[in-house]
């Protein structure tokens, strides 16, 4: 099966939270939209802290490590992570079935839409069988703790882990859920996957800070789009 799911989440509801126009263009284009980690807002995603750059360098050819090659050792890590970092595309998911306040307000604006759906509707919901996706939990590490676990993990190739230089930041909130695949085309900004939008998306949830007036016009605006599936109006209490 093309579709790998790795260590699936306890919890099996998994929210998307997106801002009303790029959830009618999922509607519109039927597809699910994934990133390139060089364009994600943190841009840490696909880097490699100290520890783990000199683990992972360790794991190329001999030749390399000793200086025979075109380029030094360090110079072709750097290089393989760049691409890395280009190649490698996402689409990020939040787990549990409660609603998150900072989730809304990062991710959806006031006028949003949350999707829900479970890892089965997604590993299932992909029209291309043969298309490549791996669905995995994201673990976080933090600069000060379990940085040499991190390391090992880290080695190139990890895309379902997370590293936190800012002890601040509390990544783990997000409770993220990941799709990953790779593109082919060097020109391309992402990948996007064409999807049975009726399999992927169990419910939709507008906004709690959308108008009252306004849920009856995006509701018929979703309907127009062709789906048919259950709409809410969210009822989570915003600050």
């Amino acid at each position: 099966d093309s579709i790998a799911v790795v260590f699936p989440p306890v919890e099996p509801v998994i929210l998307r939270y997106m801002h009303f126009e790029k959830f009618l263009n999922l509607l519109w284009r039927k597809t699910i939209h994934f990133s390139p980690l060089c364009c994600m807002e943190d841009k840490t995603e696909g880097m490699l802290p100290p520890a783990a750059f000199e683990e992972t360098k360790r794991k190329l050819p001999q030749d390399i490590l000793e200086g025979h090659g075109a380029m030094n050792a360090d110079t072709m890590l750097g290089e393989l992570v760049r691409r890395n970092r280009e190649d490698a595309c996402i689409s990020s998911w939040y787990i549990g079935q409660s609603h998150s306040p900072g989730m809304w307000q990062s991710y959806a604006g006031r006028n949003g839409v949350a999707i829900q759906s479970n890892v089965h509707r997604l590993k299932s919901c992909f029209v291309d069988k043969h298309s490549r996706v791996t669905v995995s939990p994201v673990r976080y590490f933090h600069r000060t703790e379990q940085a040499g676990e991190y390391a090992k993990e880290a080695q190139f190739g990890n895309h379902f882990i997370k590293y936190i230089e800012d002890e601040t930041v509390k990544y783990e909130d997000e409770k993220e859920l990941r799709a990953l695949t790779f593109k082919t085309d060097a020109g391309c900004d992402g990948v996007d996957l064409s999807v049975d939008v009726n399999i992927l998306i169990e419910s939709l949830v507008l906004s709690p800070t959308l108008e009252h007036w306004a849920v009856p016009v995006m509701t018929e605006a979703i309907r127009r789009f062709g789906f048919g599936g259950r709409i809410e109006h969210g009822t989570l209490s915003m600050k």
